[in-house]
């Protein structure tokens, strides 16, 4: 894979390489891409299984065309601007102590958020969540109960996980800030949810790939663990001072159903050309799943790359 930078400097990517550099792209950062170019696939040696060999590499390399495009939108220097908080969620999942519930609900009055999820947990009707909700009962009253996570954030253009521990899954980690800025333009026509795991545990691996975005509350290494209502208050307070000017960038983004709609097609299709693992497929989807959630997907992107699925897998039915 060739890219042209904007200093007219061709760079070679193999697909190992788009995938390293998609990884360490820090948010925020700009790049100078002009075009793409596709190399043509080596000639095959084998004269008899030379058109089979041929076909793959154009596939592959069909990929990653598409994979260096996404790349290049990630590197897109975020507009500033002022968040809509009222299209942002605040989603609890499992709580186990309704006081936790009630001060959620404190802290999110007390920054101008009024949208509450709670999933699979104690009732935000409870009494004990009333005496600390201290003037947000409105909000637990208001507070929308699911059984399932995927349910809550079906019909969200953008979820955000939030994770003390680090690891090569949840990368890249973005501080509240960092995050606050990606979700200034994205807050303009999309609803936004904020994901919080249980008091003990916090997300499972399974909840955060459902997730586009990973955030993490700087603190100190010999006591890192807060409070979810601590939590809550400081993503909230970040969203709350980006509130102070105007943006003129909005956009549609896909809804995370269907988002999850094209990674699966996307994982059928991957693995009858031959280009993920049989064995373990989700070991490189889970890396796809962070590439395409950085880029903000809009349901146009979604839509084309649905057809991108559907035409390959068109090709691999003629083939055979």
């Amino acid at each position: 894979m060739q890219i042209r930078s904007g200093n007219n400097i061709t760079i070679s990517l193999s697909l190992g390489a788009c995938l390293r550099v998609a990884a360490s792209a820090k948010a925020g950062e700009r790049v100078g891409v002009r075009g793409i170019v596709l190399c043509p696939p080596p000639p095959s040696s084998s004269p008899i299984k030379g058109e089979e060999v041929f076909f793959r590499n154009w596939i592959t390399s069909f990929v990653k065309f598409i994979l260096v495009s996404v790349i290049s939108r990630i590197f897109v220097e975020a507009m500033q601007g002022k968040i809509v908080l009222d299209s942002i969620f605040v989603v609890l999942v499992r709580p186990r102590f309704p006081e936790n519930i009630g001060s959620v609900a404190r802290a999110m009055k007390n920054m101008g958020l009024h949208h509450l999820m709670v999933v699979e947990g104690c009732s935000p009707l409870h009494m004990n969540a009333y005496k600390l909700a201290s003037g947000a009962e409105d909000i637990l009253e208001r507070t929308e109960e699911f059984v399932e996570l995927r349910e809550a954030i079906s019909g969200m253009g953008c979820v955000v996980g939030t994770t003390s521990r680090q690891g090569k899954e949840r990368t890249p980690l973005l501080t509240p800030r960092e995050l606050t800025e990606q979700l200034i333009p994205i807050s303009q026509k999309n609803s936004i949810g904020l994901v919080f795991g249980s008091e003990k545990e916090g997300l499972t691996n399974e909840e955060l790939s459902l997730c586009h975005l990973y955030v993490r509350i700087p603190s100190s290494e010999s006591f890192p663990s807060l409070n979810l209502a601590h939590a809550v208050m400081v993503l909230c307070y970040e969203l709350f001072q980006s509130s102070v000017t105007t943006s003129d960038c909005s956009t549609q983004m896909a809804s995370s159903e269907q988002v999850e709609r094209m990674f699966a097609h996307m994982e059928r299709t991957l693995l009858d050309i031959g280009f993920l693992e049989a064995e373990n497929p989700k070991r490189i989807m889970r890396t796809l799943r962070r590439l395409f959630g950085r880029s903000h997907l809009e349901e146009r992107d979604v839509r084309i790359l649905q057809g991108i699925w559907s035409r390959i897998d068109w090709i691999m039915r003629k083939k055979k």
